[in-house]
């Protein structure tokens, strides 16, 4: 049995892993309802555009171009649900589970507290009153789907001893 600092290092891995396994699940999810809907999206529109092209600015770029800005939102999208990975296999690790109930419940949180609620605080969307309810129906689904993602790939690294990350941290050290 791997020590505790091992056995976290571990859980942390798995979890980004699986935070970017949820994450394409939500780009599959929003593709998919492209194609069903008909709609196109604006990615310089997007909440992680904008959190990019805010960070841009901060480190110095004047006018951040399209290309910057449209490819720091990807950047910030995918990072944010490797972090959350990380902290759901991190907090897995020690006994403490996120990805119950199929990640649905987590899913259902990050939409909750981080699109409802912190976009907005923190000035990246308007006041949720102000989009229609098929908007916020839309985001809750890509979050199931990412909770969704994710747990499926938490739950493929259990199964296989949390190899694929024990092979990625012996590697590293």
């Amino acid at each position: 049995m791997p020590e505790r600092g091992s056995r976290v290092a571990i859980g942390i891995t798995a979890g980004i892993l699986a935070g970017l396994a949820g994450t394409a699940a939500m780009n599959a999810f929003w593709a998919t309802e492209a194609k069903i809907t008909h709609r196109k999206r604006n990615p310089d529109e997007s909440s992680t555009t904008r959190i990019a092209a805010d960070l841009l600015r901060r480190f110095g770029a004047r006018a951040p171009a399209r290309t910057a800005r449209r490819t720091g939102g990807r950047v910030v999208h995918w990072g944010y649900g490797a972090a959350w990975g990380a902290i759901a296999g991190g907090l897995g690790s020690v006994g403490v589970r996120l990805d119950i109930g199929g990640g649905l419940p987590l899913g259902a949180a990050l939409w909750a507290a981080g699109d409802e609620w912190a976009l907005y605080k923190l000035g990246y969307a308007k006041h949720p009153r102000e989009y229609p309810m098929r908007s916020h129906l839309e985001s809750l689904a890509a979050h199931l789907a990412y909770g969704a993602g994710l747990w499926a790939a938490l739950a493929a690294e259990r199964k296989l001893g949390h190899s694929l990350a024990s092979v990625r941290i012996a590697k590293a050290a």
